[in-house]
């Protein structure tokens, strides 16, 4: 089971009638919307927290042009130049990488068969040290095949980036300098926890992981970071892929220029000019703010697509969680009227011969009418209720 620890204290908080602060640099556009609306209280910060800091130099590299990696693969020149000269003056560097292990895909180069998860239905993730292909939503994992379970062909290949990738190339790179690696799969021994002491200290040369490290640490000796693939979240599919990837990236990027040392960040991406990549970037909050709420409504539309998400449990009226992009709609659906509505219509599309479903997935529940023509009234209800 899961649960969000923001829902937990704001439920708390109502049945014992006391007050919320929620604070965060990047604060979820569903908290910011209902906080706007609701006319609660929005305190700013918009001075640093020492008058002499000074922004980070920020170097976008287009993944798209290849004579901007023409010393490796994927380490552009521009970031091996910046971590070079950060490691000659004895000064840290942070890469950060949102994908784990070390290839993201494995794929048959004769048939195109692909790895994937039997239950969740995702890519299944090479990690190279255990010789091993696991799903990082469910836990499976399975061996990695010497052929294709398909055609039977030898030409099994991997593709993709994954932090124990990174480390295996930076170590190589740099044979001599100490380079420490942080993700769900690090050992218990070794998470940022029990190892703060080097990193703040500068005993760590490289420093290299996923969203762990991209958010809270307040490093002295670290002047780069590098963010190897920027809009690697972009292409997830869920609503919420480019506020997850702003929120990243404007942490990852807040790492540094937190002081008078002059810094530096190198951004990859092969969407340079995507909002959630320009306005992470620049740390721009409220104009990120304003792209998904045009209109004042999150998009409801039928473009390809029967499956309605709508936050919606068919055994309760009540809800004590938001869940983006139907946060503050959940509210309004907590109507008896719309309730009524959608059931009913679920019920015509049953009486119609169609197969209605309801379940839990990414955001919240979802309703699923199978080629169903009720599917039109329902968004009307949505709609109208939102």
């Amino acid at each position: 089971p899961r649960y969000s620890a923001l829902r937990v204290a704001s439920v708390l908080t109502n049945q014992h009638r006391g007050k919320l602060t929620l604070g965060s640099a990047t604060p979820a556009v569903a908290d910011y919307y209902v906080a706007k609306k609701s006319n609660t209280p929005i305190i700013t910060m918009t001075k640093p927290a020492r008058p002499d800091t000074v922004r980070p130099n920020v170097t976008l590299v287009d993944m798209t042009k290849r004579n901007n990696f023409t010393q490796h693969k994927f380490l552009s020149d521009p970031l091996l130049k910046s971590i070079n000269t950060a490691l000659s003056k004895n000064e840290q560097v942070l890469i950060f990488h949102n994908r784990r292990g070390t290839a993201s895909i494995t794929l048959c180069d004769n048939c195109g068969w692909q790895a994937g998860c039997p239950r969740c239905f995702i890519p299944l993730t090479l990690h190279a040290d255990s010789h091993k292909l696991s799903c990082h939503i469910c836990g499976f994992s399975t061996k990695v095949p010497t052929s294709c379970p398909e055609c039977k062909n030898a030409d099994i290949i991997h593709k993709g980036i994954g932090t124990k990738r990174i480390e295996d190339e930076l170590q190589r790179l740099f044979p001599n300098k100490k380079i420490a690696r942080f993700d769900k799969d690090t050992d218990l021994k070794a998470t940022v926890d029990e190892r703060y002491d080097e990193l703040k200290n500068g005993e760590i040369d490289i420093i290299i992981g996923t969203q762990v490290i991209a958010k809270g640490l307040d490093l002295p000796h670290l002047t780069v970071v590098g963010v190897i693939q920027a809009d690697t979240g972009l292409s997830l599919p869920d609503y919420s892929s480019p506020e997850r990837t702003f929120q990243l990236l404007a942490q990852v990027v807040g790492r540094v220029g937190r002081s008078s040392i002059p810094t530096e960040v190198v951004v990859q991406s092969y969407q340079p000019s995507h909002p959630s990549i320009t306005n992470g970037l620049s740390q721009n909050y409220t104009e990120f703010y304003q792209i998904p709420q045009s209109g004042d409504k999150p998009p409801i539309d039928n473009s390809a697509t029967e499956t309605i998400v709508n936050n919606i449990n068919p055994d309760t009226s009540n809800f004590n969680s938001y869940d983006y992009p139907w946060d503050w709609a959940a509210e309004k659906f907590g109507d008896a009227n719309a309730m009524d509505q959608l059931h009913n219509l679920a019920d015509k599309a049953i009486a119609d011969g169609h197969t209605v479903q309801w379940f839990d997935g990414p955001g919240g529940t979802w309703m699923e009418v199978d080629g169903s023509s009720v599917t039109a009234d329902v968004l009307k209800v949505l709609n109208k209720y939102a």
